[in-house]
């Protein structure tokens, strides 16, 4: 594979852009206003894709597990969405939003994500491109913090900068602080520039005062440093544990306690979800969940936030539980490939790139059992979790088809 980076891949890029910009505008731009712009965009992409290459298929070869859950997984979607809640889902803004997942899980799962998996010098790229937003990011969040000025005046004593909201950002620090450790491990970057990085974005996560965002990076520095030696992990576990308990503990609870709100959200999400046995299987469909809840949740102390703030809740809530099971299976699936093919193939025990995508994939689902940005087509973490899951899925298929080859 060419690598050059194609003018579909750049449409894709440019398409995250989109996404990403949605997450650190001021004022943030509202969903629909640019999901017409994304909407052409994928057209487009799609068209140049097809116009001008074929998709290279993966091979029948490939594990018959992966490829059957992948398709359940699609199949349960589509049935969920087009089918049970058809008449739900007939409205502009649902088809948008159903659009919105398709779009995502199109570009970012099948297309870039294989595109970065046959070419080291297409992840290099990518993986930079998020580097460096966050390396600009970081500096607006500590000025941002030191001037204690913010667009959001609830949030000037955080380092949300333009994000927004502090939660937005830790999410970002849970994907970027692993791909600095895939940079200085890979050699890309040298021990000052790493030790400097890491100080910023660590300093920028800790203000953010999200206890989300330290479980996410705390989980991921200690998955990624577990792959990279044994030995680093005890160094780095023992470590992180100083830290927690003399500086992570404090600034937890500075911040004023919102367990009891959330599980008022998680009780009014089960409640809905429950209604009936249609309801629990297959969802209200993505808008008309969230019309549901923002009702809901009223009888429950009515926070002032539009979602449970859990990924399991917010998916069942809208494509139900069938297809929020059949999305898990096929994700521990890929994981548990990807973690045999490390441990079966030398030639993939010390692969930083496959440990990158392991770790944000991992990170991201725990810190999503406290969020649900991961869920939602309009944040950037949706795009990241889905190209890290398919350059695992990926690899995994090939590598199949090369172990069939050779027997």
């Amino acid at each position: 594979m060419s690598d050059k980076i194609q003018l579909h891949e750049k449409l894709i890029l440019f398409f995250l852009l989109c996404v990403f910009i949605l997450s650190i505008t001021i004022p943030p731009i509202h969903f629909l206003s640019t999901v017409y712009v994304r909407l052409f965009l994928f057209v487009t992409t799609i068209t140049v894709y097809f116009s001008f290459k074929q998709i290279a298929s993966i091979s029948v070869k490939g594990s018959i597990l992966l490829s059957t859950l992948l398709v359940a997984v699609i199949f349960v979607f589509l049935w969920s969405a087009f089918y049970v809640n058809f008449d739900a889902n007939m409205n502009l803004d649902s088809i948008l939003s159903i659009l919105s997942f398709i779009m995502n899980f199109g570009l970012f799962f099948f297309i870039l994500s294989k595109s970065l998996r046959l070419s080291e010098r297409k992840f290099e790229f990518f993986t930079s491109l998020i580097l460096y937003f966050a390396i600009v990011l970081s500096v607006f969040g500590v000025l941002f913090h030191i001037l204690g000025v913010h667009y959001l005046p609830q949030f000037a004593n955080t380092t949300a900068g333009l994000f927004g909201h502090p939660n937005t950002a830790s999410m970002f620090y849970t994907i970027c602080i692993p791909v600095l450790m895939y940079k200085y491990f890979s050699k890309n970057i040298s021990t000052l520039k790493f030790s400097l990085l890491m100080f910023l974005f660590l300093y920028v996560l800790l203000f953010t005062f999200s206890r989300a965002g330290y479980i996410g990076v705390g989980v991921g520095i200690l998955i990624y440093t577990f792959y990279k030696s044994k030995t680093l992990f005890v160094f780095v576990t023992l470590f992180v544990l100083v830290v927690v308990f003399t500086v992570v503990l404090d600034f937890a609870g500075s911040k004023s306690d919102s367990s009891a709100s959330r599980f008022l959200l998680w009780l009014a999400a089960v409640n809905i979800i429950t209604q009936s046995t249609t309801s629990l299987l297959w969802g209200y469909g993505p808008d008309n969940a969230m019309s549901l809840f923002m009702n809901e949740k009223f009888f429950f102390g009515n926070e002032p936030v539009p979602n449970p703030h859990n990924l399991i809740l917010l998916l069942t809530m809208q494509f139900g539980l069938v297809f929020t099971i059949t999305m898990a299976v096929f994700i521990i699936a890929v994981l548990t490939k990807a973690v045999i093919v490390k441990i079966r193939n030398k030639k993939f025990a010390n692969d930083q790139k496959l440990n990158l995508c392991i770790t944000i994939i991992i990170s991201l689902i725990l810190q999503n059992m406290l969020e649900d940005f991961v869920a939602s087509p309009r944040y950037f973490a949706m795009p990241v979790f889905l190209i890290c899951l398919g350059y695992a899925y990926y690899t995994v298929q090939l590598q199949n088809i090369i172990s069939s080859s050779e027997e």
